[in-house]
């Protein structure tokens, strides 16, 4: 189990260069709103994933009136000890590293698993499928082997078929080979999909009942991207003319989703936004669960204002189970108050980010914070 033991911050935000030393299990920190907080576990998450989840412009996390940001991070992977980083340019150039050599995103995603847990989560429910989808390939880039080139494979041929029905270049052999590969890698990636769609189930449904009660009953049915009673060839062949008009394909495992429901209602019918949220992190923390189980391995998980419309309780059970999952975990709150009731945790840090600046101050939780 990989763990981040120190991060480095160059023109970051309002970061111009920082450096912080972690625990292996709970680090608090807590600052007015706007100090960096949540940029903290920004920077994190655009390591691990290449992106943010702010913002869709990469230009917005490099500092006013300078030409790149750098993240770097010190994990340590049992005795070893493992250097990465990313920086970005102003003009685009990306560049990736793992040990000192240039790397892909996969393998520093593949170290690296983050999981991000926020105020918004109950927009895995709202927000249509692709987060869902995004959740899914989540799970199976980290436990199942083949699911890589599977994904690069689909990616090609979606590109390939969508580039046909723009330019309407759709008579002869070439759409018929994209529409029998877009097909063959359905046939593969179709059970896979359910399998970890099984193997999810029972370790949510149990976190579920924990976290919003024992009566709760949520069905989770897997939905390929077509009617498989009907299968894929059958769609493609009877939409086409509507792909050719829209200029894209509208099934395949690309449209796949999670549908869920509460007594046969749409989950988000159902339950309040904090309902919602707790729902939200018993999927997350399931996906955690089964993680472990397959490949021994521990997301590492970022909880963007925690208190946020969780009641003492519920903070101390969703801390209970990552706990129990003895993931690393980064939280942000207001007030070092909002802490309070987690501060026995063993080994914890607390680290007070201040507005404006980034001066941070590394706490005992059970001492008084030094004056800025």
């Amino acid at each position: 189990m990989a763990y981040i033991d120190s991060l480095r911050l160059y023109n970051f935000r309002n970061f111009p260069r920082e450096e912080l030393l972690f625990s292996r299990t709970i680090n608090f920190f807590y600052g007015n709103n706007g100090s960096g907080k949540t940029s903290l576990l920004e920077a994190l998450y655009v390591l691990s994933f290449g992106r943010s989840f702010r913002t869709a412009n990469y230009h917005h996390l490099i500092q006013d009136k300078e030409g790149y940001f750098i993240i770097s991070v010190s994990a340590q992977d049992g005795q070893t000890s493992i250097p990465l980083g990313i920086e970005r340019q102003r003009d685009g150039i990306k560049l990736l590293k793992l040990n000192e050599l240039k790397a892909n995103q996969a393998a520093i995603s593949d170290l690296l698993p983050i999981q991000l847990l926020s105020p918004y989560s109950y927009r895995f429910f709202t927000d249509g499928p692709k987060l869902r989808r995004q959740y899914l390939d989540w799970g199976m880039f980290h436990v199942e082997p083949s699911f890589q080139k599977l994904w690069a494979r689909l990616q090609k041929t979606l590109k390939q078929r969508n580039a046909l029905l723009k330019a309407k270049r759709t008579i002869g052999k070439e759409i018929a080979y994209w529409d029998q590969e877009l097909i063959n890698i359905a046939e593969i990636l179709q059970p896979l999909y359910k399998k970890y769609t099984h193997s999810l189930q029972e370790r949510v449904f149990k976190l579920l009942k924990r976290l919003l009660g024992p009566q709760i009953e949520v069905n989770i049915h897997y939905y390929a991207g077509w009617d498989e009673n009907c299968g894929l060839k059958s769609h493609l062949m009877r939409e086409f003319a509507h792909d050719l008009r829209l200029g894209y394909t509208q099934y395949g495992p690309h449209k796949a989703d999670l549908l869920i429901s509460v007594n046969n209602i749409p989950i988000q019918d159902y339950f309040s936004q904090g309902q919602l949220k707790l729902a939200a992190y018993a999927f997350y923390l399931g996906q955690g669960l089964l993680l472990t189980q397959v490949t021994n391995k521990t997301p590492i998980y970022l909880l963007d204002d925690l208190p946020s419309e969780l009641d003492a309780e519920k903070q101390t059970l969703v801390l209970g189970l990552l706990s129990e999952i003895k993931a690393q975990i980064f939280i942000t709150g207001i007030e070092q108050e909002s802490f309070k009731l987690l501060q026995a945790c063993q080994g914890s840090r607390m680290f007070h980010v201040k507005q404006g600046m980034a001066d941070f101050v590394s706490i005992p939780l059970e001492t008084v914070p030094l004056a800025s």
